[in-house]
């Protein structure tokens, strides 16, 4: 199917969020851009997930047998329609204006590949480690502050379905290695969620994922450098 020059497609992978979901999408419902696909993708859930997502009118769900959220962000990606690709994790938020800030640069200037934004942490009142400083607003190195064309994401390829953790770093160095040109928006567009189990929490035994996404982004750093 031919995509839509005007569309978003935005992807929300989600496994187990049914207590966070409903708040991501309306984080997206309050966006300032009319012309949104939403796709949820269930990743295996075993709670309300599902019906957490379908309880939106305007949500197309996506069931899926667990994989991990570059597997579940993949096929959003290959079930999305738009000519634009944007992503949420089911956990975050975020902030009203970021679609309308990064579709009009994007749209202006044909110089910008990919747009991304600032990104600020906040603590679930559930988490009882709530009093832990949080960093201030910083650069965003994570999907969900992204805003790119989908033949673009695709002449770099998908996310790495073997990581359960550093998925996008390791896409997003691969984009750099590739050529694709970026703008920092000077202004906070994802609200990060701090509760507890985020995945990068939970998995404390992900450092052979980091390891292995460092190693490739310094072997194509020292690819790029001979050429």
């Amino acid at each position: 199917m031919m995509s839509d020059e005007s569309l978003i497609s935005v992807v929300v992978p989600a496994f187990n969020a049914a207590r966070f979901l409903p708040d991501a999408l309306r984080s997206i419902e309050s966006q300032r851009y009319p012309q949104l696909e939403i796709l949820v993708v269930d990743d295996g859930s075993t709670d309300g997930t599902a019906d957490a997502a379908q309880s939106f009118s305007w949500v197309r769900l996506i069931r899926q047998t667990n994989g991990g959220i570059a597997a579940a962000r993949n096929t959003g990606v290959l079930a999305a329609r738009g000519r634009w690709l944007a992503f949420l994790d089911a956990d975050d938020l975020w902030t009203e204006q970021k679609l309308s800030l990064q579709i009009n640069v994007l749209q202006r200037r044909s110089d910008v590949d990919l747009i991304a934004g600032r990104v600020e942490q906040f603590h679930d009142p559930s988490w009882d480690r709530s009093t832990v400083p949080l960093p201030d607003a910083g650069d965003a190195y994570t999907a969900g502050a992204m805003l790119i064309r989908r033949d673009d994401f695709l002449r770099v390829g998908l996310f790495n379905p073997a990581l359960r953790v550093g998925e996008f770093v390791d896409w997003h160095s691969r984009a750099m290695n590739f050529g694709l040109r970026e703008c920092l928006l000077d202004s906070v567009v994802l609200r990060r969620r701090i509760h507890g189990e985020n995945t990068t929490l939970r998995r404390q035994d992900s450092t052979g994922d980091y390891l292995a996404v460092l190693k490739a982004h310094l072997d194509r750093k020292r690819t790029a450098a001979c050429h």
